[in-house]
């Protein structure tokens, strides 16, 4: 009983708190987990091509922060806008963008998560709270 207990008030704490995403700084050095009053997080990706010259830039944040001026030249629309989670893809002018929304907490993030260890916490919470 005890078990479930914890877990129900682990589960009431993150709707109290809300959507967390990655969020990248804004000279894109470094990023920190923080929380949104967003629905959305988001992660785009411009792959560039120039003279030969290939360059790749990634940016994370809240689905509120991402501005129509950053996706409307690429006919693209914001995570608001688009309703949705998933992936949109565009290319013009030797850029290719890619905006992938999402709705879970650091859903954004470039980490996986090992199911493994989720598990063994599990069974370890188990055994430590009967």
């Amino acid at each position: 009983m005890k078990f479930i207990t914890i877990i129900g008030l682990f589960a009431c704490i993150s709707v109290v708190i809300g959507l967390k995403c990655v969020i990248t700084s804004d000279d894109g050095s470094s990023t920190s987990n923080q929380p949104c009053n967003s629905k959305y997080c988001y992660t785009v990706s411009y792959n560039r091509q120039s003279d030969g010259v290939k360059t790749d830039e990634t940016y994370h944040g809240c689905g509120d922060q991402i501005s129509d001026d950053d996706v409307r030249p690429y006919n693209a629309k914001t995570c608001d806008e688009y309703g949705k989670t998933g992936t949109q893809k565009a290319d013009r002018d030797g850029v290719h963008v890619e905006l992938y929304c999402c709705t879970s907490d650091l859903c954004n993030s470039a980490t996986t998560f090992s199911f493994l260890g989720i598990f063994a916490f599990v069974i370890l919470s188990k055994v430590i709270f009967s």
